[in-house]
């Protein structure tokens, strides 16, 4: 498995396959704290799957605070302005300018002859960072899919809910834009239909709620800096707020699902800190 698991922190795909999503959603107890719920997600979620996150409802009415990576659905114009820019190569190169002339024809095949881009919408993307236009291969897997985090949001408000960023958007997309351009690149050495075969297996994994495996697949390409900057130093980070936090209120924590397992997950962590983490499943009573 090459380096594209990177962007399946921020993005999950359809296929037909079975959804038993066991460990997906945790209970977190402890005694004198109210009953909190930590779910890993992936950030796009087919249409014909989502069902499986609504069946969740119950827990989601009994939390009183929404903890997400970030509030998207609360980002300004100029902050949305701020993003872009980030996601676009520096100092305005554009793709044939960073990679050989073979990895620059491979990625082009991509999207003008598996995707049949247009020239014109392909000569716009050559100026974003290649991770940014591997989620839009992944886009292209599907047509119909909705937001966990957007839904979550818009239950919370609708309720007049506490909803809490555990980042801010720039810093994600700058974690992001910081990963070394040959492993941005490495996903791209495949064919269109071997990208697809790849992102089913990995999507089989995340709603079989097998995070340990879907864990190891999408680090085993990370360097340490890697695994520090997008994963470990970010559970530290977020394991603070959360710790200040869940004595105070029923919490509903939604984050990418590599952020759960492994020694320095946030399972790990909140363990380490006294909390008991019990996987829960729909249709119980919580």
């Amino acid at each position: 498995m090459k380096a594209w698991p990177i962007i399946l922190l921020y993005f999950t795909l359809y296929f037909n396959i079975q959804v038993s999503h066991s460990q997906l959603l945790w209970k977190i107890e402890k005694p004198g704290h109210p009953k909190s719920y930590l779910f890993g997600t992936m950030h796009m979620v087919p249409k014909s799957k989502f069902n499986f996150i609504t069946q969740y409802k119950s827990i989601l009415d009994s939390c009183s605070q929404l903890f997400e990576e970030v509030l998207i659905d609360e980002l300004s114009f100029s902050n949305r302005v701020e993003l872009a820019q980030l996601a676009r190569l520096p100092d305005g190169k554009r793709l044939q300018d960073i990679l050989s002339a073979s990895e620059y024809k491979q990625i082009a095949n991509l999207f003008l002859n598996d995707l049949h881009l247009s020239t014109f919408k392909w000569q716009q993307l050559q100026y974003l960072q290649p991770i940014m236009l591997e989620s839009l291969l992944m886009e292209q897997c599907f047509k119909s899919y909705i937001i966990p985090e957007t839904y979550f949001y818009k239950r919370f408000k609708k309720q007049n809910k506490h909803c809490n960023s555990l980042e801010s958007a720039r810093k994600q997309m700058t974690l992001l834009s910081a990963i070394p351009i040959p492993q941005q690149t490495q996903s791209f050495n495949t064919s269109w239909q071997e990208f697809k075969s790849q992102c089913d297996s990995m999507l089989q994994l995340y709603l079989s709620g097998k995070i340990e495996e879907l864990y190891k697949i999408t680090t085993q390409s990370y360097t340490p800096q890697l695994m520090e900057s997008l994963l470990n130093s970010r559970n530290r980070t977020w394991l603070s707020i959360l710790i200040s936090n869940l004595p105070r209120a029923s919490c509903f924590i939604a984050v990418g699902a590599a952020h759960l397992p492994g020694t320095n997950g946030l399972i790990e962590l909140l363990k380490a800190q006294g909390f008991t983490l019990t996987p829960v499943m729909p249709h119980k009573n919580y």
